[in-house]
């Protein structure tokens, strides 16, 4: 899987490699969708853009709605 490859997401394996996606994953997964498609950031933009979230989440900082208020994962299940 490309996003696994670039280091954009990594759901969990069981003991027959198979991937196992959590609801986080999925929504981790509709997010890179919405930079890909609608936003057109390529993989390495994607990758940024996760990171600088990821750092401002723990600065208590919600960057993802800030940047990107259109921005609505769908309840899959």
């Amino acid at each position: 899987m490309l996003y696994e490859k670039t280091g954009l997401l990594t759901p969990y394996r069981t003991n027959t490699q198979r991937r196992m996606f959590s609801g986080k994953d999925l929504e981790g997964l509709q997010f890179i969708k919405f930079l890909t498609q609608q936003k057109k950031i390529n993989l390495q933009g994607v990758k940024i853009v996760l990171e600088a979230i990821s750092v401002a989440e723990k600065g208590g900082v919600n960057l993802k709605s800030l940047l990107f208020p259109n921005f609505k994962a769908e309840k899959l299940f």
